[in-house]
């Protein structure tokens, strides 16, 4: 809420899942915020299809996490997880297909997944538009893997430990983005 009262700034919420995506709108509405915040119902990862979004606990609540594999009817299976089928894209081609502005900052909060959701955005990673990457993730083996992943693409890396083994990994751009290489 605080970057969407921002003056002048655009904000893109990418919420795959169905009752996540109604409560950001019912906040951006309740907020005042609707017309600098665009909320896309997409789930971002390192390829396009149609996957399953897997809910933790209770079908339909916040922890959500993207599946690779393709989502299927499952008419006889009985599950243990609720599973909701999620359109998954990577984050350069929904920005290139919708003409999206390209970022300057990104925020990731995912339950995991986040080195997938960073694969699917190369060439926004390469733009030197982009300055900051902000990452809730789980544990120091995710955050040591998105930390090598975007110190390839000329970022330093700030790793601040929560609770319950939650990491907010902190990425500013370090490099001169024309002196990064093909990861």
């Amino acid at each position: 809420l605080v970057a969407a009262h921002h003056p002048g700034a655009l904000r893109v919420a990418f919420e795959p899942g169905f009752p996540s995506s109604k409560r950001l709108c019912d906040n951006l509405l309740l907020n005042g915020c609707y017309r600098s915040v665009i909320p896309l119902p997409i789930a971002l990862g390192d390829r396009a299809g149609l996957l399953e979004l897997e809910y933790r606990g209770e079908p339909g609540g916040h922890g959500h996490s993207l599946r690779t594999r393709e989502w299927r009817t499952r008419r006889d299976a009985l599950e243990a997880q609720y599973t909701q089928p999620v359109c998954a894209e990577r984050l350069d081609e929904v920005v290139e297909r919708h003409r999206l502005p390209r970022p300057q900052a990104i925020r990731i909060s995912l339950r995991r997944g986040t080195a997938a959701m960073l694969r699917g955005a190369d060439g926004i990673l390469r733009d030197p538009q982009l300055r900051s990457v902000l990452a809730s993730v789980k544990g120091d083996e995710e955050s040591g893997e998105i930390t090598g992943l975007l110190e390839t693409y000329g970022f330093g890396s700030t790793v601040v430990s929560g609770e319950g083994g939650n990491r907010t990994v902190i990425l500013l751009r370090s490099v001169a983005p024309e002196s990064i290489g093909r990861a």
